[in-house]
């Protein structure tokens, strides 16, 4: 091929940092189309290494290397800024009104009271109620019992009083605890009815306590009224009945206190009439008159023995009646009632 005829290579330009860079001379087209072989990409002259101290080089107006296109600066559009605040705000303000639902939500339900809630109560009330039934009619056969049963059936009878006083207070616990009586209403009247219950207890408690302190005496005393030996036998019965109901003299019911006090006092003076009478040798010549008296006054102090044993039993009827809760008790239960059919 005439080499006049081959097309011609690309000029590389020498890159001179003290001269400006020489224009391009514009490559001559060949009439004759031929195909042009690819050109490998041009590199990018390199720098001259500036000594520290040298004076500065002057910066070419022009770089023979493709430029590299010039990034933008990266600020957010201010638009789209407050919308990303805004959906912050929103989202935020969204999710606390979610929490401030639940929060109300979980608030209704804790300090609400549902059907499920009355009848729940209303269960429990009668797991009470059947307690209780249980405490009056145990603590009954402990009074009666009090100066006449043995002392196994005393004994037993005391352990299931003490049995019972201890479920109804468990039972008590339980229902204390129910929504139905803490809340509203409901709770409200609970509450009446516990102050009047738990009263109850603690005269019920007591009352069992001083049955227990007072039994030995009452047996000595029951004994003694029941004996028909001679006159000094029946006289030392009674003063150790006197002796012991001196040891109980300060029991915590006040029924029972009055009961030992009366009965002690009247003790007392039988065993003074049963002195004089021992040393009567007429009774039925001269000294009939003195006799007669003292006997009298034997049969005063039968009369006034079983006085202060129909006055103590009703003594505990009317006082225990004074602290009964049933009113209380039963205006909780109907109210509870009356909450299911609303």
């Amino acid at each position: 091929m005439d080499p006049s005829q081959q097309p011609q290579q690309p000029v590389v330009p020498t890159y001179d940092p003290t001269q400006p860079p020489a224009p391009v001379a514009p490559v001559p087209q060949p009439q004759v189309y031929q195909p042009v072989p690819p050109v490998a990409p041009v590199a990018p002259a390199p720098q001259p290494i500036v000594p520290a101290g040298a004076p500065a080089q002057p910066v070419p107006a022009w770089n023979p290397a493709a430029p590299q296109p010039v990034q933008p600066a990266a600020f957010t559009p201010p638009s789209k800024g407050l919308n990303k605040k805004l959906i912050i705000i929103i989202a935020c303000a969204v999710g606390g009104l979610v929490v401030v639902g639940i929060v109300i939500a979980v608030l209704i339900a804790m300090f609400s009271v549902s059907k499920k809630d009355y009848n729940a109560a209303i269960d429990q009330y009668n797991e009470l109620s059947s307690a209780n039934y249980t405490l009056s009619s145990k603590i009954s056969t402990v009074t009666y019992g009090l100066d006449s049963a043995t002392d196994t059936t005393f004994d037993n009878d005391m352990d299931a009083a003490k049995k019972a006083l201890d479920k109804v207070k468990s039972e008590n616990t339980t229902l204390a605890k129910l929504k139905a009586a803490s809340l509203g209403d409901s709770g409200a009247k609970y509450k009446t009815f516990n102050t009047k219950l738990e009263a109850y207890i603690t005269y019920d408690t007591n009352l069992l306590s001083s049955f227990g302190d007072v039994r030995d005496a009452m047996v000595t005393c029951d004994k003694a009224s029941d004996s028909t030996s001679s006159a000094n036998a029946m006289i030392a019965a009674i003063d150790s009945c006197v002796t012991d109901l001196g040891k109980v003299s300060n029991v915590a019911d006040a029924d029972v206190k009055e009961y030992a006090s009366k009965i002690k006092d009247e003790f007392t003076n039988l065993s003074s009439i049963l002195g004089q009478l021992s040393k009567i040798t007429d009774p039925y010549g001269k000294q009939y008159d003195q006799y007669k008296s003292l006997r009298d006054q034997t049969y005063t102090v039968s009369d006034n023995l079983s006085a202060a044993r129909s006055d103590f039993h009703s003594n505990l009827e009317k006082h225990g009646a004074a602290v009964d809760p049933k009113d209380a008790a039963d205006d909780f239960s109907k109210f509870l009632e009356s909450k299911l059919t609303s």
